[in-house]
Protein backbone atom coordinates (compact mmCIF):
# COMPACT_ATOMS: atom_id res chain seq x y z
CA UNK A 1 0.00 0.00 0.00
CA UNK A 2 2.92 2.37 0.73
CA UNK A 3 4.57 2.13 -2.22
CA UNK A 4 1.33 2.52 -4.04
CA UNK A 5 0.79 5.49 -2.16
CA UNK A 6 4.71 6.41 -3.01
CA UNK A 7 4.35 5.73 -7.26
CA UNK A 8 1.29 7.83 -7.14
CA UNK A 9 2.96 10.72 -4.95
CA UNK A 10 5.87 10.69 -7.79
CA UNK A 11 3.34 10.35 -10.28
CA UNK A 12 1.35 13.50 -9.18
CA UNK A 13 4.80 15.26 -9.11
CA UNK A 14 5.74 14.44 -12.23
CA UNK A 15 3.27 15.84 -14.03
CA UNK A 16 2.84 18.93 -11.96
CA UNK A 17 6.79 19.44 -12.82
CA UNK A 18 6.02 18.73 -16.54
CA UNK A 19 3.09 21.26 -16.20
CA UNK A 20 5.02 24.07 -14.98
CA UNK A 21 8.10 23.77 -17.65
CA UNK A 22 5.39 23.68 -20.08
CA UNK A 23 3.97 27.02 -18.60
CA UNK A 24 7.58 28.24 -18.52
CA UNK A 25 8.50 27.40 -22.19
CA UNK A 26 5.26 28.83 -23.13
CA UNK A 27 5.77 32.63 -21.31
CA UNK A 28 7.90 33.80 -23.93
CA UNK A 29 9.92 36.04 -21.66
CA UNK A 30 13.34 38.09 -22.02
CA UNK A 31 14.07 39.24 -19.01
CA UNK A 32 17.86 40.65 -19.82
CA UNK A 33 17.35 42.21 -23.23
CA UNK A 34 16.31 44.86 -24.53
CA UNK A 35 13.80 44.73 -28.07
CA UNK A 36 15.93 46.77 -31.08
CA UNK A 37 13.01 49.54 -31.26
CA UNK A 38 13.20 50.25 -27.64
CA UNK A 39 10.03 49.80 -25.37
CA UNK A 40 7.65 50.99 -27.44
CA UNK A 41 4.55 49.98 -29.24
CA UNK A 42 3.31 47.66 -26.70
CA UNK A 43 1.49 47.15 -22.98
CA UNK A 44 2.92 48.14 -19.62
CA UNK A 45 2.17 45.72 -16.80
CA UNK A 46 2.90 47.70 -13.38
CA UNK A 47 3.26 44.84 -10.73
CA UNK A 48 2.41 46.56 -7.03
CA UNK A 49 4.89 44.35 -5.51
CA UNK A 50 4.52 43.08 -1.83
CA UNK A 51 2.86 45.40 0.14
CA UNK A 52 5.16 47.15 2.63
CA UNK A 53 8.03 44.90 1.84
CA UNK A 54 9.99 44.86 -1.36
CA UNK A 55 9.88 46.56 -4.33
CA UNK A 56 7.17 46.73 -7.63
CA UNK A 57 8.28 46.07 -10.95
CA UNK A 58 7.05 46.64 -14.29
CA UNK A 59 7.40 44.21 -17.22
CA UNK A 60 6.66 45.41 -21.42
CA UNK A 61 4.59 43.54 -23.85
CA UNK A 62 5.10 43.65 -27.36
CA UNK A 63 2.59 43.15 -29.51
CA UNK A 64 3.96 40.33 -31.48
CA UNK A 65 3.79 38.97 -27.85
CA UNK A 66 7.21 38.91 -26.63
CA UNK A 67 7.14 39.93 -23.24
CA UNK A 68 10.33 41.57 -21.15
CA UNK A 69 10.87 41.35 -17.16
CA UNK A 70 11.46 44.05 -14.84
CA UNK A 71 12.70 46.51 -17.07
CA UNK A 72 13.24 49.32 -14.75
CA UNK A 73 16.04 47.17 -13.22
CA UNK A 74 17.12 45.82 -16.19
CA UNK A 75 17.90 49.51 -18.46
CA UNK A 76 18.76 50.88 -15.01
CA UNK A 77 21.55 48.91 -13.69
CA UNK A 78 19.96 46.74 -11.06
CA UNK A 79 18.58 49.23 -9.59
CA UNK A 80 15.10 49.35 -7.95
CA UNK A 81 11.61 51.12 -7.89
CA UNK A 82 10.49 50.88 -4.24
CA UNK A 83 7.34 49.49 -2.74
CA UNK A 84 4.48 50.23 -4.18
CA UNK A 85 4.47 50.87 -7.49
CA UNK A 86 1.00 52.30 -8.22
CA UNK A 87 0.57 53.51 -11.62
CA UNK A 88 2.41 55.09 -14.74
CA UNK A 89 1.71 57.45 -17.55
CA UNK A 90 3.51 58.50 -20.84
CA UNK A 91 3.44 62.13 -20.95
CA UNK A 92 5.96 63.71 -23.96
CA UNK A 93 8.67 61.09 -24.68
CA UNK A 94 9.01 60.37 -20.75
CA UNK A 95 7.23 57.79 -18.66
CA UNK A 96 6.30 59.10 -15.43
CA UNK A 97 6.32 55.80 -12.83
CA UNK A 98 4.56 56.56 -9.27
CA UNK A 99 5.50 54.89 -6.01
CA UNK A 100 3.23 55.33 -3.40
CA UNK A 101 4.80 54.24 -0.63
CA UNK A 102 8.46 55.77 -1.06
CA UNK A 103 6.45 58.95 -2.36
CA UNK A 104 7.89 59.53 -5.18
CA UNK A 105 7.68 59.37 -9.08
CA UNK A 106 10.84 58.30 -11.07
CA UNK A 107 10.72 59.47 -14.64
CA UNK A 108 12.27 57.20 -17.11
CA UNK A 109 13.14 57.47 -21.34
CA UNK A 110 9.92 55.80 -22.26
CA UNK A 111 12.27 53.99 -25.31
CA UNK A 112 15.00 53.35 -23.25
CA UNK A 113 13.51 53.07 -19.82
CA UNK A 114 16.62 54.80 -18.51
CA UNK A 115 16.21 56.70 -15.65
CA UNK A 116 16.28 60.88 -16.07
CA UNK A 117 14.98 61.96 -13.10
CA UNK A 118 13.33 61.67 -9.78
CA UNK A 119 9.99 63.70 -8.68
CA UNK A 120 10.56 63.28 -4.22
CA UNK A 121 8.66 64.69 -1.51
CA UNK A 122 5.17 63.76 -2.92
CA UNK A 123 2.69 62.54 -0.13
CA UNK A 124 1.29 59.38 -1.13
CA UNK A 125 0.85 60.13 -4.63
CA UNK A 126 -1.50 57.95 -7.22
CA UNK A 127 -1.66 58.92 -10.81
CA UNK A 128 -0.90 61.66 -12.98
CA UNK A 129 -2.22 63.34 -15.75
CA UNK A 130 -1.22 66.50 -18.15
CA UNK A 131 -3.36 68.80 -20.11
CA UNK A 132 -0.55 69.43 -22.39
CA UNK A 133 1.08 72.66 -21.13
CA UNK A 134 4.42 71.38 -19.58
CA UNK A 135 2.74 70.88 -16.26
CA UNK A 136 0.80 68.01 -15.00
CA UNK A 137 -1.86 67.11 -11.67
CA UNK A 138 -0.80 64.25 -9.20
CA UNK A 139 -3.33 62.79 -6.87
CA UNK A 140 -1.10 62.52 -3.41
CA UNK A 141 -3.58 60.72 -0.74
CA UNK A 142 -1.04 61.56 1.97
CA UNK A 143 -2.59 65.66 2.35
CA UNK A 144 -5.81 65.05 0.35
CA UNK A 145 -4.96 67.09 -2.34
CA UNK A 146 -3.69 67.62 -6.52
CA UNK A 147 0.05 68.77 -6.25
CA UNK A 148 0.50 70.67 -9.62
CA UNK A 149 4.26 70.31 -10.89
CA UNK A 150 6.15 72.07 -13.97
CA UNK A 151 7.66 69.16 -16.02
CA UNK A 152 10.69 71.01 -17.04
CA UNK A 153 11.91 71.78 -13.53
CA UNK A 154 9.70 69.10 -11.58
CA UNK A 155 8.91 71.58 -9.06
CA UNK A 156 5.74 71.84 -7.41
CA UNK A 157 3.79 75.22 -8.78
CA UNK A 158 0.42 74.50 -6.84
CA UNK A 159 -1.94 72.31 -4.67
CA UNK A 160 -5.30 71.91 -4.21
CA UNK A 161 -7.35 70.30 -1.60
CA UNK A 162 -9.43 67.12 -2.97
CA UNK A 163 -10.46 64.46 -0.40
CA UNK A 164 -9.29 61.39 -1.25
CA UNK A 165 -8.63 62.05 -4.73
CA UNK A 166 -8.28 58.76 -6.93
CA UNK A 167 -8.26 58.48 -10.96
CA UNK A 168 -8.61 62.21 -13.43
CA UNK A 169 -9.89 62.41 -16.41
CA UNK A 170 -8.23 65.20 -19.16
CA UNK A 171 -11.28 67.04 -20.26
CA UNK A 172 -10.19 68.65 -23.71
CA UNK A 173 -6.80 70.21 -21.88
CA UNK A 174 -9.11 73.06 -20.14
CA UNK A 175 -10.55 70.62 -17.60
CA UNK A 176 -9.12 68.26 -14.78
CA UNK A 177 -11.75 65.72 -13.55
CA UNK A 178 -10.87 64.11 -10.24
CA UNK A 179 -12.43 61.26 -8.36
CA UNK A 180 -12.73 61.28 -5.26
CA UNK A 181 -12.47 57.48 -4.27
CA UNK A 182 -9.90 57.32 -1.41
CA UNK A 183 -8.86 54.24 0.36
CA UNK A 184 -10.51 53.94 3.56
CA UNK A 185 -12.06 57.53 3.86
CA UNK A 186 -15.16 56.74 0.84
CA UNK A 187 -15.81 60.11 -0.95
CA UNK A 188 -18.45 60.60 -3.14
CA UNK A 189 -18.02 63.84 -5.25
CA UNK A 190 -15.97 64.45 -8.23
CA UNK A 191 -14.37 67.94 -8.16
CA UNK A 192 -13.65 70.18 -11.54
CA UNK A 193 -10.03 71.75 -11.95
CA UNK A 194 -9.78 74.63 -14.51
CA UNK A 195 -6.32 74.64 -15.93
CA UNK A 196 -6.45 77.85 -16.46
CA UNK A 197 -6.81 79.15 -13.17
CA UNK A 198 -5.94 76.26 -11.53
CA UNK A 199 -8.65 75.99 -9.16
CA UNK A 200 -11.66 73.94 -8.66
CA UNK A 201 -14.85 75.50 -10.08
CA UNK A 202 -17.75 72.74 -9.84
CA UNK A 203 -17.69 69.97 -7.41
CA UNK A 204 -20.32 66.99 -8.38
CA UNK A 205 -21.99 65.12 -5.58
CA UNK A 206 -22.52 61.43 -7.17
CA UNK A 207 -22.59 58.48 -5.11
CA UNK A 208 -19.87 56.36 -3.40
CA UNK A 209 -16.57 55.35 -4.86
CA UNK A 210 -16.61 56.87 -8.17
CA UNK A 211 -13.84 54.11 -9.77
CA UNK A 212 -13.85 54.86 -13.02
CA UNK A 213 -14.28 57.60 -15.87
CA UNK A 214 -14.68 57.73 -19.54
CA UNK A 215 -16.29 60.72 -22.08
CA UNK A 216 -18.57 58.77 -24.77
CA UNK A 217 -19.11 59.24 -28.82
CA UNK A 218 -21.50 62.32 -27.43
CA UNK A 219 -19.08 64.22 -25.31
CA UNK A 220 -21.26 63.13 -22.67
CA UNK A 221 -19.41 62.04 -19.15
CA UNK A 222 -19.65 58.53 -17.29
CA UNK A 223 -18.38 57.80 -14.29
CA UNK A 224 -18.50 54.45 -12.42
CA UNK A 225 -19.75 54.66 -9.30
CA UNK A 226 -18.77 51.60 -6.62
CA UNK A 227 -21.03 52.29 -3.92
CA UNK A 228 -20.07 51.29 -0.22
CA UNK A 229 -18.54 48.08 1.33
CA UNK A 230 -19.73 46.02 4.16
CA UNK A 231 -17.20 47.66 6.42
CA UNK A 232 -18.32 51.03 6.07
CA UNK A 233 -19.94 52.66 9.24
CA UNK A 234 -22.63 53.81 6.96
CA UNK A 235 -23.78 50.60 5.57
CA UNK A 236 -23.25 48.93 2.32
CA UNK A 237 -24.61 50.04 -0.42
CA UNK A 238 -25.37 49.24 -4.48
CA UNK A 239 -22.95 50.57 -7.13
CA UNK A 240 -24.41 53.26 -9.58
CA UNK A 241 -23.29 53.84 -13.30
CA UNK A 242 -23.87 57.35 -14.07
CA UNK A 243 -23.94 59.94 -17.41
CA UNK A 244 -22.83 63.66 -16.71
CA UNK A 245 -23.61 66.46 -19.04
CA UNK A 246 -20.11 68.38 -19.20
CA UNK A 247 -21.39 71.99 -20.56
CA UNK A 248 -24.09 72.31 -17.60
CA UNK A 249 -22.50 69.39 -14.90
CA UNK A 250 -26.58 67.82 -14.71
CA UNK A 251 -27.05 64.26 -14.47
CA UNK A 252 -28.50 62.73 -17.60
CA UNK A 253 -29.03 59.07 -16.47
CA UNK A 254 -27.93 57.09 -13.69
CA UNK A 255 -28.09 53.59 -13.74
CA UNK A 256 -28.48 51.57 -10.24
CA UNK A 257 -27.15 48.18 -9.42
CA UNK A 258 -29.53 45.64 -8.36
CA UNK A 259 -27.37 44.15 -5.35
CA UNK A 260 -26.39 45.98 -2.36
CA UNK A 261 -23.51 43.41 -1.99
CA UNK A 262 -22.08 43.47 -5.18
CA UNK A 263 -19.62 46.46 -6.45
CA UNK A 264 -19.05 47.23 -9.80
CA UNK A 265 -15.92 49.15 -9.96
CA UNK A 266 -13.54 50.78 -12.99
CA UNK A 267 -14.86 51.89 -16.45
CA UNK A 268 -13.15 51.30 -19.66
CA UNK A 269 -14.67 52.16 -23.01
CA UNK A 270 -14.25 50.57 -26.63
CA UNK A 271 -13.12 52.52 -29.76
CA UNK A 272 -16.31 53.22 -31.05
CA UNK A 273 -17.24 55.24 -27.70
CA UNK A 274 -20.44 53.65 -27.73
CA UNK A 275 -19.69 50.58 -25.08
CA UNK A 276 -18.68 50.89 -21.45
CA UNK A 277 -16.70 47.73 -19.60
CA UNK A 278 -16.17 47.29 -16.06
CA UNK A 279 -15.04 44.71 -13.64
CA UNK A 280 -17.88 43.07 -11.62
CA UNK A 281 -18.29 40.22 -9.35
CA UNK A 282 -17.61 36.70 -11.59
CA UNK A 283 -16.21 38.72 -14.50
CA UNK A 284 -16.49 41.56 -17.04
CA UNK A 285 -19.66 42.96 -18.46
CA UNK A 286 -20.19 45.35 -20.70
CA UNK A 287 -22.94 47.84 -21.28
CA UNK A 288 -23.95 50.39 -23.73
CA UNK A 289 -24.60 54.07 -23.50
CA UNK A 290 -28.37 53.71 -25.12
CA UNK A 291 -28.87 50.72 -22.44
CA UNK A 292 -31.13 51.52 -19.33
CA UNK A 293 -29.94 49.03 -17.07
CA UNK A 294 -27.38 46.59 -16.61
CA UNK A 295 -26.75 43.21 -18.07
CA UNK A 296 -27.97 40.03 -16.46
CA UNK A 297 -24.45 38.20 -17.25
CA UNK A 298 -20.73 38.50 -17.97
CA UNK A 299 -19.20 39.41 -20.87
CA UNK A 300 -16.34 37.53 -19.56
CA UNK A 301 -17.28 34.92 -17.22
CA UNK A 302 -14.50 33.73 -14.33
CA UNK A 303 -15.76 33.06 -10.80
CA UNK A 304 -12.78 34.69 -8.61
CA UNK A 305 -13.07 37.86 -11.11
CA UNK A 306 -10.14 40.41 -11.75
CA UNK A 307 -7.91 42.64 -10.07
CA UNK A 308 -8.02 45.11 -12.45
CA UNK A 309 -8.74 45.69 -16.28
CA UNK A 310 -8.06 47.00 -19.61
CA UNK A 311 -8.73 47.97 -22.84
CA UNK A 312 -6.47 48.21 -25.94
CA UNK A 313 -8.69 50.36 -28.66
CA UNK A 314 -5.76 49.76 -31.36
CA UNK A 315 -6.67 45.77 -31.30
CA UNK A 316 -9.96 45.56 -29.47
CA UNK A 317 -8.77 43.46 -26.42
CA UNK A 318 -9.62 43.30 -22.93
CA UNK A 319 -6.89 42.53 -20.29
CA UNK A 320 -7.49 41.46 -16.82
CA UNK A 321 -5.30 40.44 -13.95
CA UNK A 322 -5.72 38.19 -11.49
CA UNK A 323 -2.79 38.56 -8.24
CA UNK A 324 -3.42 35.07 -7.24
CA UNK A 325 -2.92 35.25 -3.06
CA UNK A 326 -0.56 38.98 -3.40
CA UNK A 327 2.66 37.10 -2.77
CA UNK A 328 3.36 34.93 -5.34
CA UNK A 329 3.49 36.15 -8.83
CA UNK A 330 0.14 37.08 -10.96
CA UNK A 331 -0.90 36.90 -14.44
CA UNK A 332 -2.71 38.67 -17.07
CA UNK A 333 -5.36 37.43 -19.33
CA UNK A 334 -6.61 38.56 -22.61
CA UNK A 335 -9.82 38.78 -24.40
CA UNK A 336 -11.68 39.62 -27.46
CA UNK A 337 -13.39 42.37 -26.49
CA UNK A 338 -16.73 41.81 -28.87
CA UNK A 339 -17.25 38.25 -27.81
CA UNK A 340 -15.07 37.62 -24.59
CA UNK A 341 -13.13 34.81 -26.10
CA UNK A 342 -10.09 33.99 -24.42
CA UNK A 343 -6.94 34.94 -26.04
CA UNK A 344 -3.70 34.30 -23.97
CA UNK A 345 -2.79 34.12 -20.44
CA UNK A 346 0.72 35.92 -19.53
CA UNK A 347 2.90 35.98 -16.47
CA UNK A 348 3.17 38.88 -14.47
CA UNK A 349 4.86 40.27 -11.83
CA UNK A 350 3.97 40.50 -7.85
CA UNK A 351 -0.06 41.96 -7.72
CA UNK A 352 0.08 43.71 -11.17
CA UNK A 353 -2.50 46.19 -10.44
CA UNK A 354 -2.42 48.53 -13.60
CA UNK A 355 -2.25 47.17 -17.54
CA UNK A 356 -1.22 50.92 -19.64
CA UNK A 357 -1.92 50.35 -23.11
CA UNK A 358 1.13 52.79 -24.89
CA UNK A 359 -0.65 54.60 -27.86
CA UNK A 360 0.49 53.13 -30.97
CA UNK A 361 1.71 56.49 -33.00
CA UNK A 362 4.46 56.81 -29.90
Amino acid sequence: MKNRIRARIWLIFIVITAFYACEKDNQNTEPDVIPDQGYINGIYIVNEGPFMTGTGTIDFLTRDGKKYQNIYLTSNNGQVLGNLVQSIAIIGNKTYIIVNNDNKIEVVDTKTFQKSSTIENLPSPRYIISPGNNEAYITCWGDNSVKIINLNGFEIIGSIPVNAPEKMFNLGNQQIWVLSQGGLSVDSTISIIDVASKSIVQTIPVYPQPSGIQQDINGNIWVMCTGRNAWHPGGESEGHLVCINPLDYSLIKDIEFPEKTLHPEELEINSSKDILYYRYPGGIYKIGIDSAMPETGPLISRPNGFYTISYDPYEDILYGSDPLDYTQNGWIYKYNANDGASIDSIPAGIIPGEIYIMPVAY
